[in-house]
C-alpha cells in the first residue's frame, strides 16, 4: 500500500485534525478499548504526516522547492562516486549491497557486497575500495507502507526516486 506525499500545509492540516480527534475522544472520556482502532488509526496517521513534513522540510532546504528528499545509505568507491543504491535481505537475514553495473561486478568478481552494520567493518568493501556513507536523496512522492495486522505497528518507507538520482549524480 502507498500513501502520497503531498504538501507541507496539506500535512500539517491532517496532523491538526488528528489532534483534534484524540482531545475530542479524551474530552467525551471514552473508554480506551471503545476508541483502540481510533487510535491506533490516528498514531499510524500522525507517523505518516509526520515523515512526509520532514522529508519535504529537507527538500525544501536542499532544493528550495517542496520536494520530498530523504537521508540514505549508499555504497561509494574511492572517488566517492555511488556505485549503489540498492540492497536486499537475504534469506539469513542480512543485508547486502547489489552492484549492478556490469564492468564493476567484473572488475571485482562478484554481484553482491556485504552491508556494514553499525560496530562492523566489512573487508570486501575495504579490499575494492568501497565504502557505505549516507546522502539526502530525492524520494519518490509516496511512502510504502507495511502493517502486519490491524493493531500492529505502521512502518513508512520511501523510495528512492533512481531517476532523478542519476540526473543529480551524473558526471
Amino acid at each position: 500500500m502507498s500513501y502520497p506525499i503531498r504538501t507541507i500545509e496539506i500535512h500539517e492540516a491532517a496532523l491538526d485534525q488528528s489532534k483534534a480527534n484524540l482531545a475530542r475522544r479524551l474530552d467525551e472520556q471514552m473508554d480506551v478499548s471503545d476508541c483502540a482502532l481510533s487510535n491506533w488509526s490516528d498514531q499510524s496517521n500522525r507517523s505518516y504526516h509526520e515523515l512526509a513534513i520532514e522529508l519535504l522540510k529537507s527538500g525544501l532546504e536542499i532544493t528550495g522547492k517542496e520536494t520530498p528528499y530523504d537521508n540514505k545509505w549508499v555504497l561509494v568507491n574511492a572517488e566517492d562516486k555511488v556505485v549503489s543504491l540498492k540492497t536486499i535481505r537475504t534469506r539469513f537475514d542480512s543485508v547486502v549491497w547489489v552492484i549492478e553495473d556490469e564492468a564493476l561486478i567484473e572488475s571485482i568478481g562478484r554481484k553482491f557486497i556485504p552491508f556494514e552494520y553499525e560496530g562492523s567493518r566489512s573487508r570486501v568493501q575495504k579490499k575494492h575500495g568501497l565504502k557505505q556513507t549516507r546522502m539526502d536523496l530525492p524520494v519518490k512522492p509516496y511512502f510504502v507502507a507495511h502493517c502486519g495486522f490491524v493493531g500492529g505497528i505502521m512502518t513508512f518507507r520511501s523510495v528512492v526516486d533512481e531517476e532523478k538520482v542519476n540526473k543529480i549524480l551524473a558526471p
